[in-house]
């Protein structure tokens, strides 16, 4: 494993979400992080400046460390073209991609649980992340937001959880098409939905439906079958009846009977195993489904329902997910990083629900 012979670790793009989460996790290892990036402002820079994570503000092959031992690098920014990325080859200094990492991370952990999906996985994985802080696991994730309520994105805590958003798109395209989320090792695996995305990479949805149904390969799966309200759960995908998502159609667990309230919203979800009602403080049909898919997760893991209730009601998101930025006189104001078309159509329903 490269991760455990490196020291002294250069970051190439590390004000990105997912870069600055690794570097913080990287840190907390006992890690020695510095990197790199452009002069404009990202809504990661605190982040890194509370955490003393240093970097230069360009590209240039002579800010690379002399004593640095892995460089670490993703699409952004060039990819291997970067000249940073390029200097460290010729140096013959350990050149990895950001997935790659991720998944050696996470392979040190005993439950290690990756949240898929075309739309909502950083919602849910901070989601199942929040639950578990709440229920005193103190659990290890990256997630794709800055943060989420006072939490950065990433920690590095016991080695007892690990939660991973794992994204579908490449590690270099157009060069290396490769999936990002091939890399890592989870152990369990939510998937919130499949939808066509980054046409720059998939030519079609079923492209994207066979990468998914690769990536699962066989693990304990929850998934939301039909992108609303029906969630299958397989303990071992080889033993049920398959369509061309890699799922039956009989759905484990259904949501009724969803109701929004002043603050939030309350349904309940109902399947062969359990049926009880749930309150949480966020708005909109894909919120209540990453709820139920969280919920789910957590009671496979064990937890009591009682216990689950309690965990999930208070999350308020992530931030930049129908995140409340302003209010003034009546006047609000949410900033929202949805840019899918579906995902738009999300955030306005979510909208008109929470404000009639």
């Amino acid at each position: 494993m490269m991760l455990s012979q490196a020291k002294n670790i250069f970051i190439v793009g590390i004000k990105g979400v997912a870069m600055a989460n690794m570097a913080l996790i990287l840190k907390k290892m006992g890690k020695n992080v510095t990197g790199s990036d452009v002069a404009e402002e990202f809504i990661t820079e605190p982040v890194l400046k509370k955490n003393n994570l240093p970097y230069f503000l360009n590209f240039q092959k002579k800010l690379l460390p002399k004593n640095t031992d892995l460089v670490i690098y993703s699409a952004a920014n060039g990819g291997k073209e970067n000249p940073q990325v390029k200097e460290a080859l010729k140096r013959k200094i350990n050149v990895v991609h950001q997935a790659e990492i991720l998944g050696e991370i996470m392979s040190l952990f005993k439950n290690r649980i990756a949240v898929c999906g075309s739309h909502g996985k950083t919602t849910t994985a901070a989601w199942l992340a929040y639950s578990l802080i709440q229920l005193q696991m103190k659990p290890s994730y990256l997630v794709g937001a800055p943060s989420f309520h006072q939490f950065f994105g990433g920690d590095f805590k016991k080695r007892d959880f690990f939660i991973a958003e794992a994204d579908e798109y490449a590690l270099d395209p157009p060069r290396d098409k490769t999936p990002k989320f091939y890399y890592l090792k989870p152990k369990r695996i939510i998937c919130t939905n499949i939808d066509f995305d980054h046409p720059d990479v998939y030519r079609n949805v079923n492209q994207i439906i066979k990468t998914f149904t690769n990536f699962f390969n066989n693990l304990p799966l929850i998934i939301n079958i039909d992108n609303q309200y029906s969630f299958q759960c397989f303990l071992n995908i080889k033993n049920s009846k398959k369509t061309s998502y890699g799922y039956s159609k009989e759905a484990d667990f259904i949501i009724e009977s969803v109701r929004t309230i002043a603050d939030g919203t309350i349904f309940d979800l109902k399947g062969k195993d359990f049926s009880d009602r749930f309150k949480i403080s966020l708005f909109g049909k894909q919120n209540v489904s990453n709820a139920a898919a969280v919920i789910i997760q957590l009671w496979q893991l064990g937890f009591s329902l009682e216990k689950i209730k309690k965990a999930v009601k208070n999350f308020l998101g992530a931030k930049r997910r129908f995140e409340k930025v302003f209010f003034y006189q009546g006047i609000y104001l949410f900033d929202d990083y949805g840019h899918h078309p579906e995902e738009v159509k999300a955030t306005i329903l979510a909208a008109r629900q929470r404000f009639p």
